[in-house]
C-alpha cells in the first residue's frame, strides 16, 4: 500500500537536519585541532628560543671578559711604548682592574660576578707584578696599598651573602700576591701589615654578623707572612742580606699584632657574643699566640722573655676564671672545655719557663693537688684531668719515673730526694681526692685508673727502697735478695689492691692488682729464674702461687652489692 506524500517529506527534512549537524561537528573538530596546533606551536618554538638565548648570554659574558683582557694588553703596550708616563699607566690600570671588580660586585647573576672578578684578578696580578719588580714604578708599600684597595671593594658589598665568590677571589688574589711579592721584592713588612689589615677587616665582619667564610684563608696567609718574617730575620746574616734592616719595634709589630687580633676577636665572639668557639679558632688562636711569643723571645730576648712568662701565668688564671664562671652553664660546655685546656697549657708553659727544677716540681705538685681537689668538689672532670697533667709534669721534673724504674728493676735503688718523695705523695693524694663515679663510663674510668697506677708505682718503689735499707742493717743485699724482696712486695701489694678494690668498690684497684700479678709472672721469668739461687726461686714461686690462689677469692667473697662495679 503506498505511503502518503507527507511521510516522504518529513523523512527528507530529518535527513537534511542530520547532514547539517554532521557537517557542523566536522567543522568544530577541525577548528579545535587547528587551535590546539596553533597554541602548541609557539610552545614548541619557545624552548629552543630560550636555550638559544641562554647560550647567547653566556657567550656574550665571556666575550666581554675577553675584551677586558684585551684592554689590559693595550695598556701594557702603551706602557712599553713610553709615550705615556708609567705612573699614569699604573693609575689607569689599577682603576681599570677595580672597575671590573666593581662590576662583579654589582652584578646580578652568580656566573657574571665570578667571571668579572676573575677578569679583574687576571688584569691585576701581572700588572702589579711588573710595575713592582720589572719597571720599579711602584714601591712595595704602594703595591700593598693597591692590593688593599682591591680587597676593600667587595667589603662594601659583603652584606649580601650572594657576592661571596667575589670576596673569595679578591681576598685570595690579594693574599697570594702579597706573599709572593713579599719574598720576591725582599720587603716583608708592608705586605705583612696588609695581610693583618685584611684579617682585621674579615674578623670584624665575622664579629658583627655570622662566621665569615674568607676568614680562614686570610688568617692562614697572615700566619705564613709572620712566620716567614720571623724565619728570615732570625736566621743568619747571609740569608737576610737582601732584605732591608728593620728596627726592633718593626720586627715585633707583625707577630704581636697577629696575636692580639686573633686572640682578641676570639674573646669578642665568645665573651661578648656568647658564640661557641669554632674549630678553626681552636687552632688559629694558639698558632697566632705562639708566633707572637716567638717574635718577643727572638727579637727582644731580655724584656720579651720576662713579658712572655708573666703573660702566660696571667692568661692562665684569667682563662680559668672565664671557663668556670662565665662559661659554667651547660650551653657553654664547649667554650669551658676549650678555655680550660688553653689555661692548663699556659700554666705549664709559664711555670716551666719561670722556675728551675727545684721549684718547678713543687709548684706543679701543688697545682695538681689544687686542680684535682677543686675538680672533685665542683664535679668538673676536666679539672681533674688537668690535675693529672700537672702531676705528670711534676713527676717528670722530680725524676720520679726514673726512680720507680730503678727501684723495680736493676740494682739497688738510691735514696729518693725530697722532690721525688713529694711527687710520690702528691700522686697518692691526687688519687685519694678523686671520688668514685656513680655512672661508670670509659671517660670517667680513665682518670682513676691512671692516678691509681701512678700512686701504686710510687708506693711500690718507696717500699722496696725502704725494705732494702732495713735488710742492709743485718746482711749485705745481694741480687737474689733484691729479687725476692721485690717479688714479696709486689705480691703483697697485689693482694692488698684486690682487697681494697673489692671492699671500697674501686674497680681500678682490682684491675691494677691483677696487672701486678701478671707483672710478677713476667718478673719470675726475667729476673728470679735468671739469678739461679734455688731456695729464693722456690720462695718466689710459692709467693706467686699463693697470690694466684688468694686474689680471685678476695673478689669472689665480696658481697654482691660491693662487686657491682668490679670488672
Amino acid at each position: 500500500m503506498a505511503e502518503p506524500p507527507e511521510s516522504f517529506e518529513s523523512l527528507q527534512s530529518r535527513l537534511d537536519n542530520l547532514e547539517k549537524r554532521v557537517s557542523a561537528l566536522e567543522k568544530a573538530g577541525v577548528s579545535d585541532t587547528s587551535l590546539s596546533t596553533s597554541t602548541k606551536a609557539p610552545a614548541l618554538r619557545a624552548a629552543p628560543a630560550a636555550t638559544t638565548a641562554g647560550a647567547v648570554s653566556v657567550f656574550s659574558l665571556f666575550g666581554r671578559a675577553m675584551l677586558g683582557i684585551a684592554g689590559a694588553y693595550l695598556l701594557r703596550a702603551i706602557a712599553d711604548s713610553g709615550s705615556v708616563p708609567r705612573q699614569l699607566i699604573a693609575a689607569l690600570a689599577l682603576a681599570y682592574a677595580l672597575g671590573w671588580l666593581i662590576a662583579a660586585a654589582r652584578g646580578s647573576a652568580w656566573l657574571a660576578r665570578t667571571v668579572y672578578a676573575c677578569t679583574s684578578a687576571l688584569i691585576l696580578i701581572p700588572m702589579l707584578w711588573e710595575l713592582t719588580l720589572r719597571f720599579h714604578v711602584l714601591a712595595p708599600a704602594a703595591t700593598a696599598a693597591a692590593l688593599g684597595a682591591f680587597v676593600a671593594v667587595p667589603l662594601g658589598f659583603s652584606v649580601r651573602r650572594s657576592i661571596m665568590p667575589v670576596a673569595w677571589i679578591s681576598n685570595g688574589t690579594a693574599a697570594a700576591l702579597a706573599l709572593a711579592l713579599a719574598v720576591a721584592a725582599h720587603s716583608m713588612l708592608p705586605f705583612a701589615l696588609l695581610l693583618l689589615a685584611m684579617l682585621a677587616a674579615v674578623e670584624f665582619s665575622a664579629l658583627r654578623s655570622s662566621e665569615h667564610a674568607v676568614r680562614g684563608l686570610v688568617a692562614i696567609a697572615a700566619d705564613l707572612a709572620v712566620w716567614i718574617e720571623i724565619y728570615i730575620y732570625s736566621a743568619a746574616t747571609s740569608l737576610r742580606a737582601a732584605y732591608p734592616p728593620l728596627s726592633t719595634s718593626a720586627l715585633l709589630l707583625p707577630g704581636v699584632a697577629l696575636c692580639l687580633l686573633s686572640c682578641g676577636f676570639v674573646l669578642g665572639r665568645t665573651v661578648l657574643r656568647r658564640r661557641p668557639v669554632s674549630t678553626f679558632d681552636i687552632v688559629q688562636a694558639p698558632a697566632a699566640f705562639l708566633l707572637g711569643i716567638c717574635a718577643l723571645m727572638l727579637f727582644a730576648p731580655g724584656a720579651g722573655a720576662i713579658l712572655v712568662r708573666l703573660l702566660c701565668l696571667v692568661l692562665a688564671v684569667g682563662l680559668y676564671g672565664l671557663a668556670y664562671t662565665l662559661f659554667s652553664s651547660s650551653q657553654q660546655a664547649r667554650n669551658c672545655s676549650v678555655f680550660s685546656t688553653w689555661s692548663a697549657a699556659l700554666l705549664l708553659a709559664g711555670l716551666w719557663m719561670s722556675l728551675d727544677a727545684r721549684w718547678l716540681s713543687g709548684c706543679l705538685g701543688i697545682a695538681a693537688l689544687v686542680a684535682t681537689l677543686a675538680g672533685a668538689r665542683l664535679h668538673r672532670l676536666a679539672l681533674q684531668f688537668h690535675g693529672a697533667i700537672y702531676l705528670t709534669a711534676a713527676a717528670l721534673a722530680a725524676g720520679l719515673p726514673g726512680y720507680i724504674a730503678h727501684a723495680l728493676s736493676g740494682p739497688a735503688p738510691a735514696q729518693p730526694g725530697l722532690l721525688t718523695g713529694f711527687a710520690a705523695v702528691c700522686a697518692v693524694l691526687c688519687y685519694l681526692f678523686v671520688r668514685p663515679q656513680t655512672v661508670a663510663t670509659r671517660k670517667t674510668q680513665v682518670l682513676p685508673l691512671y692516678l691509681a697506677t701512678a700512686a701504686t708505682a710510687a708506693i711500690a718503689a718507696l717500699v722496696v727502697e725502704r725494705s732494702l735499707r732495713v735488710l742492709a742493717l743485718g746482711v749485705t743485699p745481694q741480687p737474689h735478695h733484691l729479687a725476692f724482696v721485690r717479688t714479696l712486695i709486689l705480691c703483697l701489694l697485689a693482694l692488698g689492691l684486690t682487697y681494697a678494690g673489692a671492699r671500697r668498690q674501686r674497680s681500678e684497684l682490682t684491675r691494677i692488682g691483677y696487672a701486678i700479678v701478671a707483672l710478677v709472672a713476667l718478673k719470675l721469668l726475667v729476673e728470679d729464674l735468671r739469678i739461679g739461687h734455688l731456695e729464693y726461686i722456690a720462695a718466689s714461686i710459692c709467693l706467686f702461687a699463693l697470690t694466684l690462689i688468694a686474689a680471685p677469692r678476695v673478689v669472689r667473697n665480696t658481697p654482691p652489692r660491693m662487686r657491682s662495679k668490679l670488672p
